[in-house]
């Protein structure tokens, strides 16, 4: 391993930072006891015959009050925090990652209260698991009234944690803050990973069933004041590469998307 892994400390950021998910440094300091317990030299065995087929991806979710870890009473479970599916982790917003894959998806979460539609997930935009074709599907129009559509175009950014690669989605009213991420990477001419990124949390007010109720969005910018250095970045092209390559051969497959609540509403 390089030296420039153990020199390179990310800059302070103080109270604009409460989990600390980069995949080296104090971000392997925060990650679970499991991973805190390894002893680098230990041969890693048994993993022979495991490959892209076989991996999972856990969703990074946004808690809000309807969601299900929530209502179980998971420890540190609470609207407004983020959780990850496969450990049920809990972590404080904002958090420093690294992003290290950006793809397109369509989704439909049926709200609590919807009894007509089931899940439905189109990994690519053309086509969904439960209703078909996305073309020429009407859940993804806007009704009467100005009603939303019930399908979501979603921005997903795929991270580099110290538990490995996780999911987190931006759909709905939070795909203004993603767009203007992927457009800050996209002008600055550089991967996603040049630079840490910071995921927050904005509380809204909506009616619902006549009273107001609070609903939570993620939002994320880039620290470019922060570059990763070359040697960091090259574990990042790694698993980009992994990644790509089972998201285009269909084999990605996401731990948690049923646990999504669907908060807030299109905005044309």
């Amino acid at each position: 391993m390089s030296n420039e892994l153990s020199v390179w400390t990310p800059r302070d950021l103080g109270n604009l930072v409460k989990s600390d998910l980069l995949p080296f440094g104090e971000g392997i300091a925060q990650a679970n006891a499991l991973a805190r317990s390894r002893d680098p030299s230990e041969e890693i065995v048994s993993r022979n015959n495991v490959d892209q087929s076989d991996l999972v991806i856990p969703t990074l979710l946004l808690l809000q009050k309807m969601s299900k870890a929530v209502d179980q009473h998971i420890p540190g479970a609470a609207p407004g925090m983020f959780m990850l599916s496969t450990s049920q982790e809990v972590f404080t917003p904002p958090m420093r990652v690294l992003v290290v894959f950006f793809a397109k998806s369509r989704a439909l979460f049926p709200k609590p209260d919807d009894n007509e539609h089931e899940l439905c997930l189109s990994r690519d935009t053309i086509e969904g698991t439960r209703y078909g074709l996305c073309e020429t599907c009407q859940l993804k129009e806007w009704g009467d009234n100005n009603a939303p559509p019930f399908c979501s175009e979603s921005m997903n950014f795929f991270l580099l944690l110290p538990q490995g690669p996780a999911l987190i989605r931006f759909a709905r009213q939070a795909r203004k803050s993603a767009r203007n991420f992927v457009s800050q990477v996209t002008m600055a001419q550089q991967n996603f990973w040049a630079a840490p990124a910071i995921i927050g949390v904005e509380t809204r007010v909506k009616q619902l069933r006549g009273s107001e109720a609070l609903y939570h969005l993620p939002t994320i910018r880039w620290d470019v004041e922060d570059p990763v250095p070359p040697s960091l970045r090259s574990q990042c092209r790694a698993t980009y590469d992994g990644l790509h390559a089972a998201f285009e051969s269909g084999r990605l497959k996401e731990h948690g998307a049923e646990e999504e609540v669907d908060a807030g509403a299109d905005e044309r």
